[in-house]
């Protein structure tokens, strides 16, 4: 995991790899991003950067939320139907029938409970936007997107405010002498081939 510094900043990318970070170097943002098969880095010049905010409703907590407390409940119900028909179980002995109500029982309490949680969680979910920082590259595809911290962000809030005074105070010099964006990979042979093995 890279520190973070005033001109380096892990973020939380939307719809990127997991292990991502912004570094301003001079007049340039470099994206890092790190997957477990290959590392990447974008060079920007500032200039070239429209920063735009926003917000989004959290879909991956959402949708983890909702599928934990459908299982949760789905597996209560079952032990619950166990512990109101242990005889269901035919291999079970009726003597041990009662003991077998009480532990479905014991099972089935702890699992509803999960499942309203989790229900509470994705009802959460579904109600709250988070918001989100978009720089796109402009007369490009390329677009950044992240979160933005609901609390302690205040170095990342404070690293998007360095670009927006950087690129206010860089004038555009694109026609002479030409500013270049270059990109850089570095692909794991051994990780890539394993990877590829098992996505076939």
């Amino acid at each position: 995991m890279a520190k973070s510094s005033p001109h380096k900043v892990q973020i939380e990318q939307i719809g990127g790899p997991r292990h991502t970070w912004l570094e301003l170097k001079g007049t340039v943002l470099v994206y890092h991003a790190s997957t477990w098969a290959a590392s990447f880095c974008a060079y920007i010049p500032v200039e070239w950067i429209s920063v735009s905010h926003g917000s989004r409703m959290p879909g991956l907590r959402l949708l983890r939320s909702g599928a934990l407390s459908a299982a949760a409940l789905a597996a209560s119900l079952l032990f619950f139907a166990l512990a109101f028909r242990p005889s269901a179980i035919h291999t079970v002995p009726t003597a041990l029938e009662p003991v077998l109500q009480v532990a479905a029982t014991l099972m089935a309490a702890p699992l509803l409970i999960a499942a309203v949680w989790f229900g509470s969680s994705a009802m959460t979910a579904l109600r709250q936007r988070r918001p989100t920082t978009v720089l796109q590259v402009d007369e490009s595809d390329m677009a950044i997107e992240f979160w933005r911290r609901d609390g302690g962000g205040a170095e990342l809030d404070k690293f998007v405010e360095d670009l927006g005074a950087l690129q206010a105070s860089v004038e555009d010099t694109a026609s002479y002498p030409a500013r270049v964006g270059h990109a850089r990979r570095h692909v794991r042979p051994i990780r890539a081939v394993a990877l590829k093995v098992l996505v076939t």
